[in-house]
C-alpha cells in the first residue's frame, strides 16, 4: 500500500479539487469567464487518483482475489465501496447523477453553442466526481491502514 502520506495527499488533493472544480462549474454554468489555467485540473485529477490506485492493488492482492474475472472485480469494487459511509455513498451517487445530466445537457447545448462555457462545464461535472471518489477512496484506504496499525495485524476488509 503506497505510505501514508501518500494516501493523505491524494486525500488533500482530492478536497481542493473538487472545491476547485466547484467553483469552476458554478462560473462556467452562471456565464462567468473562467481563467485558462482551470483546465489544469485534468492534471490534478491524476496526482489523486494514483495513489488511490496503488492503494485499492495493494488491499485487493492482500485478500487474495483472483483478477482474472470480470466478475470477481465487480466483487472486488463492491467490496471496497462497502466500506465508504453511508452519506459518502448518497453523496457520490447524487453527483454522479448530476455529471451525467450535465454532460448531457452540455453535449445537447454544445450542437448549438460553440462556446468555451459549454466544454468547461462538460468538464468540470467530471471534475467533480474524480476529485469526490478519490478524497473517499483515500479516506477508506487510510482507514484501513489505521486499522491495521492499531489491530498490529494486516486486515483483509470485512469478513464475508
Amino acid at each position: 500500500m503506497p505510505p501514508p502520506f501518500l494516501l493523505r495527499l491524494a486525500f488533500w488533493i482530492g478536497v481542493a479539487g473538487l472545491v476547485a472544480s466547484l467553483g469552476v462549474h458554478l462560473a462556467a454554468v452562471l456565464g462567468a469567464p473562467v481563467p485558462g489555467v482551470a483546465m489544469a485540473l485534468h492534471v490534478g485529477v491524476f496526482a489523486a487518483f494514483l495513489p488511490v490506485v496503488f492503494g485499492m492493488k495493494d488491499w485487493v492482492e492482500r485478500r487474495g482475489d483472483d483478477l482474472s474475472d470480470f466478475r470477481s472485480q465487480w466483487g472486488i469494487q463492491k467490496a471496497l465501496f462497502g466500506l465508504v459511509p453511508g452519506w459518502q455513498k448518497v453523496a457520490l451517487g447524487v453527483l454522479f447523477a448530476y455529471a451525467t445530466v450535465n454532460f448531457l445537457i452540455g453535449f445537447a447545448g454544445a450542437m448549438n453553442d460553440s462556446s468555451a462555457g459549454v466544454d468547461v462545464r462538460m468538464f468540470s461535472g467530471h471534475w467533480m466526481v474524480f476529485y469526490a471518489v478519490s478524497a473517499v477512496f483515500a479516506r477508506v484506504l487510510l482507514g484501513l491502514r489505521q486499522a491495521e496499525a492499531s489491530a498490529g495485524a494486516r486486515t483483509t476488509g470485512p469478513a464475508r
